[in-house]
């Protein structure tokens, strides 16, 4: 016969209740300390869109800002090549419609080249045309269905236009895609953070940091 110490269970049983209110009474203060002095304004810029992440996190976090510095693009055809230089050109100097008109110089040349759509889709996101700027993804996915990127940069998208349904969904697709990449995480933090999901908010940020954001 093995005798049970009733208090002792009960003890016990408290004592782990406590430890749980009181790790779940620090995320809740994380996430109020977090709401009131990271988010407020720093996610919206001055027409009241919501920024793709704030400035704090790509420092924070070591990603790059600009998408110029690195915006790609695979090509025979040196035509092609030539308008989308010129497009860079004009795009470096804050001329992004200028710019949408070459990079569309370019996309006449070669339809299907999705490095020219979402030049042409991030460039109208910049102008603050963001239903065309999600047009020209939705091409790139139609081509494309299997890059992570695609979904992520159309989830930044609807996160700004307040489409945050949408924004879960395709952020949840491209990390079906690459279970590993932390911007993705991140972003995601700030669609549960808007969507009133703050513990998934939180745990978003804890997966990001797990995967590499440091």
């Amino acid at each position: 016969v093995i005798s049970v110490n009733k208090n002792a269970v009960s003890m016990t049983f408290r004592v782990n209740k406590l430890i749980r209110f009181i790790t779940n009474g620090i995320s809740i203060i994380f996430i109020i300390l977090w709401s009131l002095y990271v988010l407020p304004d720093r996610f919206r810029d001055k027409n009241g869109l919501r920024e793709n992440l704030p400035i704090e996190y790509y420092n924070r976090y070591d990603f790059p800002i600009s998408y110029d510095d690195y915006l790609p693009l695979k090509t025979k055809n040196t035509e092609v090549e030539k308008f989308f230089l010129k497009a860079k050109e004009v795009r470096s100097k804050y001329d992004f419609s200028a710019a949408i008109r070459y990079f569309k110089e370019a996309l006449r040349l070669e339809p299907n080249n999705t490095d020219i759509l979402l030049a042409i889709s991030d460039s109208f996101a910049h102008d603050n045309d963001l239903e065309t700027a999600v047009l020209y993804i939705d091409k790139a996915v139609s081509i494309d269905s299997t890059n992570f990127g695609f979904y992520n940069d159309r989830g930044l998208l609807y996160y700004k236009m307040r489409e945050n349904d949408k924004a879960l969904k395709d952020y949840k697709k491209a990390l079906q895609l690459d279970s590993m990449n932390p911007k993705i995480y991140l972003n995601l933090t700030l669609v549960y953070y808007y969507k009133d999901m703050q513990e998934k908010s939180f745990q978003s940020i804890i997966k990001a940091e797990k995967v590499g954001a440091r």
